[in-house]
């Protein structure tokens, strides 16, 4: 019947190497969304966390920042070290992980878009449909890398709605921005950075199973009555 997000991990690391790391929490059956930004000319080769198994999902890159949004669903609970191994060496490597709790289920990766451009907003060039399931919602997540100082002002978002976690570097920054939705949505990542700059653009949406059928005790008594006959 519903999603909940989390938000679970924001770091990042200036020295020179292929990966980067953090603790990570997530119950039992839920979906951890990895968000990553690093130098342009590197990808993410694999994610590591111990109960979950990692697919790429989307990725952008700006000519000089590399973002990616890669997710794990329905995982094995605990507290576990999630670490990014990325294609080779780089200075710039930003994290942020948030967990997304379903209800019904194991979320499924929906539709996605991405975007790139230095003016505000920050956009995606399509606009992606989330459609939920009966009785079930769809969760949307963005994430915007941008070439300018953490220090920065937190974007605004427009779509998503709702400002997520944000981290950087002094040469880089990236953003979160999500949205939880219970009707069909078509809509472009759309965020405004409190100064513009070269960024890339990524949103995903991922969307909850159906809700299993409700029997009320009445039809539940009539179906038995009916099969005693037979």
């Amino acid at each position: 019947m519903s999603i909940t997000r989390t938000a679970r991990l924001a770091t990042s690391d200036s020295a020179s190497s292929n990966t980067v790391a953090g603790s990570v929490t997530a119950a039992t059956g839920s979906s951890l969304i990895v968000m990553i930004a690093n130098a342009g000319s590197r990808t993410v080769s694999s994610i590591s966390w111990t109960g979950g198994s990692f697919s790429k999902d989307q990725g952008v890159t700006n000519g000089t920042t590399n973002g990616e949004i890669w997710s794990a669903h329905n995982v094995t609970g605990g507290t576990n070290t999630l670490t990014v191994t990325l294609s080779g060496n780089t200075t710039i490597k930003i994290l942020i992980v948030s967990e997304l709790i379903p209800t019904n289920g194991p979320l499924t990766t929906g539709n996605k878009a991405t975007g790139t451009g230095s003016t505000n907003p920050a956009i995606t060039t399509t606009s992606p449909t989330g459609t939920p399931n009966s009785g079930g919602q769809v969760a949307w997540i963005g994430q915007i890398g941008v070439q300018r100082n953490n220090t920065d002002a937190a974007p605004t978002w427009s779509v998503p709605t709702t400002a997520g976690q944000k981290t950087g570097l002094t040469t880089a920054y990236m953003a979160e921005g999500y949205e939880i939705d219970s009707t069909t949505k078509t809509q472009a990542l759309s965020a405004t950075m409190a100064t513009a700059a070269n960024y890339g653009a990524v949103m995903v949406n991922y969307i909850e199973p159906a809700a299993a059928p409700i029997f009320s005790s009445r039809n539940v008594s009539q179906a038995v009555k009916r099969a005693s006959f037979y």
